[in-house]
């Protein structure tokens, strides 16, 4: 997991800084340029998910996500821990179809070519199938810590 965690946050600088790279020609180019190269929009928006797609995995690992902390606050330890397992046995379970969708998602992008970059849209439908499995992954990785962690 720490090889993965590793991976995904290299994921995230390398995807970040090109979208802030494309963003910056983009915005040189309509204030001092004739015209604006027609793929940077297309090419920030793609970069922009692999950042998000990325970064989902720290996002799990770290325990950034929004959560209900009201409810803890009135139920017991064990409660606590049946409550979380549950929760997070249903984002696997939701993950692992989104996996699959997401999958037959991406086989449409080798058909299709993006407008303005002319590359297939594979490319950037990939994107969608690695937040998928970043959180597939993470998520199971957090259920089983929850199911065989002595202190929770």
């Amino acid at each position: 997991m720490n090889k993965l965690h590793k991976l995904a946050r290299v994921g995230v600088l390398i995807s970040f800084s090109a979208m802030i790279l494309t963003v910056t020609l983009q915005i040189f180019s309509r204030f001092l340029l004739e015209s604006t190269p027609s793929w940077t929009e297309e090419a920030a928006r793609a970069f922009f998910i692999y950042t998000i797609a990325f970064g989902v995995g720290s996002g799990i690992q770290n325990g950034s996500f929004v959560r209900l902390e009201l409810i803890h606050r009135y139920l017991k330890e064990e409660s606590i821990k049946i409550l979380d397992a549950t929760v997070w046995a249903l984002v696997v379970v939701f993950m692992g179809i989104s996996s699959y969708y997401a999958w037959v998602f991406l086989q449409y992008g080798f058909d299709e070519t993006s407008p303005a970059m002319e590359i297939p849209m594979a490319f950037v439908f990939a994107g969608l199938f690695i937040l998928m499995v970043m959180m597939l992954i993470f998520s199971i990785d957090v259920l089983i810590r929850i199911l065989f962690n002595p202190k929770k």
